[in-house]
This record gives structure tokens, sequence and C-alpha cells, in this order.
């Protein structure tokens, strides 16, 4: 569990998941926060364009516009002015200059300036480096800006979660955000210089190599702080300003952005009411730095939009100019997310994975259950808590969506596996006594044994062995029990391969059931080929090698009956209770008189079709009230021959005459077919009773033989 943890940390996919899944979670949870007072967004949008009569395309509005913008904003006293739009070119030349003169006088203006990559070749099969420069705006508008500085975030549809503090390629050119942060924190610079002297570390050090410095020596930044504190020069201001320029140099170039809310969270002024002097709007400006560019509010007319954890399900998207605001605001408070390193998500998946595994190995399955549940939501309460109070992204998502079902299920299949394999033994061990369900039973526990009885419908399927008393006479013990133990294994066998259960096995007879919830047509067939595979196989040899014939009677009968545990104290046998039970047993008997071999009852037949029965009339059975309608089971329809089919059907109609009470055409018919078949044995049956009822005729006949009677 360990090693796989850390495999899908290794894997660029386990990472990704955990930011385009759990890192959204994170944000879902904890909800919009209030943004920071520091920073405005004034969107330019369709709205505005229609207000001024410009066209609805920001990228050709007359730069004129802009100018009194940044008049506007720089006599309302705004800190930093961040143009988020690329003024590529040079066009109305009054237009053009008004916007440089405004640039000018406001000395606080920070424009985009356009990345641009080339591939430099310089070898022979191609190969060759990457080269990335910075284009800036047009040349007046550059030299007239306090900076030019990137943004550069990824095309759709990747989800953007990070940002360009330093451009890894320009190490030394702040990306916007970044540029914007140093503008506003201008004042701390002096005091910056000194207390960075006071450490032994010079402010002229190219830019790159502080920050390495800085990132490689964190206590660095402490002392910074304290030279800075001891000073007792700085304002309480100008300390957090100087905390947010070594918070900016210290971190990692590429930060997780950490969001305020979905669009137009961060505070949204008016382009037009800015433009037009509106008291109200210039006053919110005020020492604030402010973001201008691209931002609609309705989806269909955005233009730079990118896919976040807070696109709207309408496709609204945060807009560039948003992104840089949120990742200035971030920069300054010291919020952008911090995060386990690599190194720190593979030992975390180590500890959970170690932790899981044991939780799922050791406790019992209910226990093990709540165990991982526990784990799970320790770490993402915990990661919830970090991420709300500490800015603090811990993952979860290995952990608790692959690590702990894992765990649990890799625990439950060794449980399983080893309470089978006992299970196993068991039911190996007490099978050769009882039916394997009933071992199942023994296992949950004696009450189990005791309590379980049901009431169904069922098939039973009685046997009996011919002449058995007469051949035990004649055999030793061993002989005889050997004898017996072929002979079972040829009647269990049957039983067993089509879903049957051996009830009850006494001397020479079996009893075997077929249970179930509601009368199925598919249970009688099985017990009906089980019925026809025994009559059919072949029987034991004795231990001197002599052939020794059983012939078994078989009875079917169909009905309710109770099936479960029987006993009292401590002795319980699992068997099948109910009338049926025994209309089974005399059906079986009743082979005796006809000479058959496999009998069923009516009910038996109902609904199934496939195999080749004989009517043999109705029985009033010893013991019985009711008369039951017999048939014989002969064989299946498939592969039947054509005087089988014949003869069945003169039998029927001999039948019928006798059932009908005309003895005479009954004699004759029944007398005609021994003719072709002289052992068949309900033929002689019947043929003898009619000779009975020739000479005295019964006195109410209605087509039923009652054993025993006339």
């Amino acid at each position: 569990m360990a090693l796989i943890g850390a495999l899908a940390y290794l894997l660029p996919a386990g990472r990704d998941w955990e930011e385009q899944v759990g890192l959204d979670f994170l944000f879902a949870q904890r909800g919009v926060r209030p943004a920071p007072a520091e920073v405005v967004v004034v969107p330019i949008e369709r709205s505005a364009a229609v207000q001024l009569g410009l066209e609805n395309d920001p990228s050709a509005w007359p730069r004129e516009v802009h100018a009194r913008l940044v008049t506007r904003l720089t006599a309302a006293g705004a800190a930093v002015i961040a143009f988020d739009i690329f003024f590529k070119e040079a066009r109305d030349r009054a237009g053009d200059q008004a916007l440089v003169q405004a640039m000018r006088r406001a000395g606080n203006v920070v424009v985009f300036g356009y990345l641009q990559r080339e591939r430099e070749i310089n070898g022979p099969l191609g190969s060759g480096v990457d080269i990335v420069r910075l284009v800036p705006p047009m040349a007046d508008i550059a030299a007239s800006a306090r900076t030019v500085a990137p943004f550069a975030l990824p095309k759709l549809p990747v989800q953007v979660s990070r940002f360009w503090t330093f451009h890894p390629l320009m190490d030394e050119v702040p990306t916007l955000p970044a540029a914007a942060l140093q503008a506003y924190v201008v004042d701390a610079q002096l005091l910056l210089a000194d207390a960075l002297s006071r450490v032994g570390l010079s402010a002229v050090v190219p830019p790159a190599i502080l920050r390495e410095r800085l990132r490689k020596e964190p206590e660095l930044v402490g002392r910074v702080t304290e030279a800075l504190t001891a000073s007792g020069a700085a304002t309480a201001g100008q300390l957090r300003h100087a905390r947010a320029w070594l918070n900016l140099y210290q971190q990692a170039p590429r930060p997780y952005l950490n969001f305020y809310g979905p669009p137009r969270t961060l505070a949204t002024l008016s382009y037009v009411d800015l433009l037009h002097g509106d008291p109200q709007a210039l006053a919110a400006v005020r020492d604030k730095v402010v973001f201008v560019g691209f931002a609609e509010s309705r989806q269909p007319e955005q233009r730079d939009g990118f896919i976040t954890v807070y696109s709207q399900a309408d496709g609204l998207d945060l807009s560039g100019v948003e992104i840089a605001a949120t990742a200035f605001a971030n920069l300054l408070h010291d919020e952008t997310l911090r995060h386990l390193s690599l190194f720190g998500m593979v030992m975390l998946a180590l500890a959970y994975g170690f932790m899981a595994a044991l939780v799922g190995r050791l406790l019992p399955a209910a226990a093990a259950i709540v165990g991982q549940l526990l784990l799970a939501v320790g770490l993402v309460s915990l990661s919830l808590f970090s991420f709300e109070s500490q800015h603090y992204w811990l993952p979860f998502m290995v952990p608790v969506w692959i690590l702990s079902p894992l765990a649990l299920l890799a625990g439950l299949l060794l449980r399983y596996r080893e309470t089978h394999a006992e299970r196993a033994r068991v039911r190996e061990a007490f099978g050769y006594y009882v039916p394997h369900h009933v071992v199942d039973q023994l296992a949950q526990g004696a009450d189990q044994v005791r309590s379980h009885r049901e009431l169904t419908f069922g098939i039973c399927l009685a046997t009996d062995a011919e002449r058995y008393t007469s051949l035990a006479e004649t055999l030793t013990p061993q002989a005889l029990s050997a004898l017996m133990n072929t002979y079972y294994e040829t009647l269990f066998a049957p039983v067993r391969r089509h879903g049957g259960v051996v009830s009850d096995v006494v001397g020479d007879a079996m009893l075997a059931i077929w249970s179930g919830q509601e009368e199925a047509a598919a249970s009688k067939r099985q017990a009906c080929l089980a019925a026809l595979e025994i009559r059919h196989a072949e029987t034991a040899v004795s231990s001197e090698g002599e052939p020794l014939s059983l012939r078994t009677r078989i009875g079917l009968h169909c009905g309710e009956m109770m099936v479960g545990n029987v006993g009292a104290l401590d002795h319980f046998e699992y068997r099948a209770v109910g009338d049926m039970v025994n209309v089974a047993s005399r059906i079986q008997g009743l082979n005796k008189y006809l000479g058959t071999r496999v009998l069923v009852s009516e009910q038996m037949m109902t609904g199934v079709d496939g195999f080749i029965t004989r009517p043999l009339g109705a029985f009033l059975l010893v013991g019985k009230s009711q008369p039951l309608v017999v048939r014989e089971l002969m064989a299946l329809e498939e592969g039947v021959t054509a005087p089988l089919q014949a003869r069945c059907e003169a039998f029927a109609t001999a039948m019928s005459a006798f059932s009908a009470g005309q003895w005479a055409r009954a004699h004759a018919l029944f007398t005609q077919y021994l003719s072709a078949s002289p052992e068949d044995g309900p033929a002689r049956y019947f043929l003898a009773r009619c000779e009975q009822y020739i000479t005295a005729p019964p006195g109410d006949w209605r087509g039923v033989i009652a054993l025993g009677g006339k």
C-alpha cells in the first residue's frame, strides 16, 4: 500500500489528479472569501463600449480613452496602474501621445509585454535551444511606463492553478503581478537595502542571485526582518511592504494561486464611472493597485477567459486580468498556496499507506471499515483546516480514494482467504456427514442450527434398492459396506449434479430434496433428470469381483414442506418434513406393485416438457384419504424411437378403457400390448386387475385403485 501511494505521486497523473480534483474540492468547501482591499479591477467590457459609443472590440478603442482613465486614476490617488493590454504598435498619433503623456505624469503604470518563443538551430541534425524574448509595446509607451512585464498563462483547455513570478527563461524579468507588487512596495526599498546590508547582502546583487540565496537560506529572511524591526525607522505599512517584497523573492517562482472566488469577487469598478469622474468610484481607487484589462460579465462575450476552479456552469471563466490581480493580492499578503514538495507527498503516501495497511490487516472487517473511514476523514479534515486557516494545501485524494479502499479490500481478501481455507477444511470434514450448507450454519453457531427452518415449495426424490435384504444375508459386513458405499456414490452424484440435496439415508433408502421459494419447472426438470440418471447408472461390484445388481426404485412428488434442522437437546438432523415427503415414499413403494422403476405424481410433470411419460391411473395409497394420479417417467423426448412412442400410445389407449370401466375392452388391449412387450410390469398389473373386475366388478368404480383394497 505504501509503495502504491508513493508510485501514484511519482507519476504525473497522480499529481494532476490531486490538483484538478482535490484542490477543486478544497476551494469548493472553503467557499468564497473576502478579497483584499488593496486591489481593484477595472474591466474593459461590452457594456462600457456601448456606453462610450465605441466598437465592441476593446483592442480597437482609441488610446485617448485610456489616457483619460490614467489621468482620472492618477488624480484619484491610485498607487499603481497595471494594464493587461498589449499596446502593440502605433495607431492614432494624437491618441498615442495622450496615453504616453498620461503615463509619464502618473509614473506608476505597468504595461503588458508579449513573450515570444523562438527556436535557434545550432546543430547539424536540427538540434537547438528555445529562445524567449520580451516583445515590448510600442516604443513611446514602453519608455513612459514604469516597467514592462509579461503575464503568460496556459492555453485552453488547461486549468489555470499557478502563475509565474519570474519567467524561468527570463529569470530577471518579473511578471505583471510581481512587477505591480514591486511598484506598490517601492516605499520600503530603501529600508530593505539597509536591512540587507546589515546581514551581509548587497542590494545591488542581481535579483536572480538574491532570490536564489533567499530560497536556499530561509533563515536570511528572518534576519532581514529582524534588521528592519531593529532599525525603528519603518512604519507598520513599510514593514508589511518589506515582508511582501521578501516573500516575492523567497518563494518558488511558480506558486499556486489562492483564489478568492468566482468572476467579479475582487473589487470591480466601472470603466465608464471612473472615466466620467464618479466621486464614489474615484474614492475607491485611492492607494490601490488598479488592474485594467478585458473582463466580461457574460460568457457569450468573453474574449480572455481561462478555466479555473471557479469556472461557472454557464461557461463564464476568470479573465486574465482577474487572475493577475489575484496573483498580486496573494503576493502582497503572502497568501499563495503552500504545498508539500514531491518528497513530502511521497512520504505522506508511504506513511498513510502503511497505516491503512495495518488497519486493513489487523482489525476485524467491521472495525477495519470504521478505521479506514476515520483515517480518511481525519486526513480530509486536516487538509480542510490547513487549507482554510494556513493556506496550506495538504493532498488527500490518493490516500483517501486509492490507498484506503485498496488497503481495506486487500485486508478483507486476505481475511476471506484465511477464513475460506478454514471453512473449506471444516466443510471437507463434516461434508461427509451433513449437507454443506448445514456445515455453514454450524460455523455460524449452534443457535443457527436450532432456529433454521423454512416452509417452502419442494421436490422429494425417494429411492429404495431391490433385493437388498436378501443380498445383505449373503455378504460379509465388509463386503456389504463396500457395496453400499459404491451404490450411494451412484445415487448421490446425479442428485448433486442437478442441484439436489441428500437429506436422509437409512439402510438402502435415500431421500433427496430440491427446495425453493416457489414452484419452479426448472427444479422439477432437474429432479427428473437426476432420477433418469440413477435409473440408467451401473451398480457396484462386490469385493470378490462378481457383478451385483441393485435395481433402484424411485418415487418423485412435489409440494409444500418444512426444510430445516430437526431434533432436540444435543442432536439435530437436516431433513424435510411434511406430507409430501411421505407421499414420495409411498409412490416409490408403488413401484413394487407395478413393476416399474421411476414413478412421478401428476403434479411433478405440470409445466415440465421434454420427457416421455405414460399414465398409470389414480391410486389411493396406503394410509391416504385422497387419490393420487401417477405417471411412469420413461425417458427424455430427444432421441425417442418410433416403437417406444407407439408403445406409449397403445398403453394410453388401454388405460383409457380401464379408467372408463370397460374391463373386457381393456383386457383385450392389454393382452395385445403384452404380446409385443411381455415383460411390461404395468400392463401385467392392469391385465390382472381387468380379470379380477370382469369376474367381480367394483361396486362404485371412479377410476381409483385402492392399494390393499378390492
